[in-house]
């Protein structure tokens, strides 16, 4: 397929000593784009799952993907609904329960497919580690062991940070009556100006709107996660301090709260 011929491409997975699958799956109403990376090793360690966040996309997590081969694990990604190539609504999700929905049914639809060696572990970037966190407790919750061993949540989300404007419950309430697009404003979240500059001008893949159906999907979902009890499975945590994406320091004492760490 040359349109993921180029993709390898643009975004230099084809940098990487590994063999590598991708192709889609059908999932629920969505055709979602998967992603598998083995690294070229004697004896694979186990298999990391790699969730990206909202307004990402797979294609942007070489550096990291790089990382987890050079360790001995094989990877395996997702492009959420309406991100990179998945298809979907922009940058939309209706309810967030449709994260889960999608995450089981890749699971169930790859183990008759290709052999993924276990353990199994995840990492989610920013709602990645939403989808993560909803996982593991809904499962505690059921007293069913979750489908990971163990998870690294970087920058994960449970609320949004203050700063934002749909943080504020009366301006949501307006914005919500009138559009169902918002403008994107690209953020300085990182150290690495040529990574900024890629994504703001040259990712072909990057929404230049966020979804209303999201942000209201996002905060019902944050009210029902807050019900839910804690329970005692461990997780790592990577969280900056000077994160203007998630309000960080409530989302800490969450995860404080919630899990082991």
């Amino acid at each position: 397929d040359p349109i993921l011929q180029g993709y390898r491409l643009l975004y230099g997975l084809n940098h990487l000593d590994c063999q590598h699958w991708q192709g889609y799956l059908n999932v629920e109403k969505f055709r979602i784009h998967v992603q598998v990376f083995e690294p070229k090793v004697e004896k694979v360690l186990g298999t990391v799952w790699l969730l990206h966040g909202y307004l990402e996309h797979s294609g942007i997590y070489q550096p990291i993907i790089k990382e987890i081969l050079d360790q001995g694990f094989n990877v395996l990604t997702y492009d959420l609904p309406g991100h990179g190539l998945s298809s979907g609504a922009i940058a939309s999700i209706d309810d967030f329960e449709d994260y889960q929905t999608i995450l089981l049914e890749v699971k169930q639809q790859l183990q008759q497919q290709i052999e993924l060696p276990k353990p199994w572990m995840g990492i989610g970037q920013s709602t990645g580690g939403a989808i993560w966190m909803h996982h593991i407790l809904e499962f505690a919750e059921k007293r069913l062991e979750p489908m990971i061993d163990r998870v690294l949540l970087l920058s994960p989300l449970v609320k949004p940070a203050k700063s934002a404007w749909w943080h504020n419950p009366i301006g949501l309430g307006i914005v919500r009556r009138i559009k169902r697009q918002v403008p994107r404003h690209f953020k300085r979240n990182n150290h690495n100006p040529e990574f900024l500059r890629f994504v703001r001008l040259q990712d072909p893949l990057q929404s230049r709107t966020m979804s209303m159906d999201w942000i209201l999907a996002m905060v019902k979902w944050s009210v029902r996660m807050e019900q839910r009890p804690p329970c005692r499975i461990p997780v790592w945590l990577a969280q900056g301090a000077l994160d203007q994406t998630v309000d960080w320091r409530y989302n800490i004492e969450y995860i404080r709260r919630q899990f082991r760490l």
